[in-house]
């Protein structure tokens, strides 16, 4: 072999060698770059979830607290309808209760005024019958007719001797 030969064989021997090392160094940037551009997608999507977490955490946050603020003025609302109810209902049952004492007070007043027109009644039909047993007792006795067995015995003539039996009776 020619010296020719074997600078031209350690040429492209050496050429060859640094290609080599230059194509690994070149591999050995790229998947360095690949690698940082992996970690870097990754961290900027742990950070944008992070983000989204802190979002849908403080939305939350707020609908919570928009909610709370809806239940509180439900109930609020709820309670002040009852208490305007029960307070309606109360006034009508008072109103009810004031409507039926001064029904039953007209009532009371009513039958004592009965009992005492029936014991006046009473008083003047035994005074009348009285009156009518003392004149004939003076006048002759006619005998009167026997009374035929069609003929009705009036109930009020009955019994006039004895006083009232109601509360309100006038004393004779």
């Amino acid at each position: 072999m020619s010296f020719a030969a074997v600078l031209g064989l350690t040429l492209v021997l050496v050429t060859v060698i640094v290609l080599g090392i230059t194509l690994v160094t070149y591999l050995s940037s790229l998947a360095r770059s690949a690698y940082e551009l992996k970690v870097e997608i990754r961290r900027e999507m742990e950070d944008g979830l992070k983000r989204i977490e802190a979002e849908t955490a403080r939305q939350t946050k707020f609908a919570r607290g928009e909610l709370m603020a809806e239940i509180e003025r439900c109930r609020t609302a709820t309670n002040d309808d009852i208490e305007r109810r029960h307070a309606e209902y109360q006034a009508a049952a008072l109103a009810r209760e004031a409507l039926w004492v001064e029904q039953r007070d007209a009532l009371a007043t009513t039958v004592a005024l009965l009992e005492d027109r029936l014991a006046r009644l009473e008083h003047r039909a035994v005074g009348r019958v009285r009156a009518i047993a003392e004149a004939q007792a003076a006048a002759p006795v006619e005998a009167a007719p026997e009374p035929t067995a069609n003929e009705a015995k009036p109930l009020a003539l009955e019994n006039f001797e004895k006083p009232p039996q109601t509360i309100r009776a006038r004393v004779r």
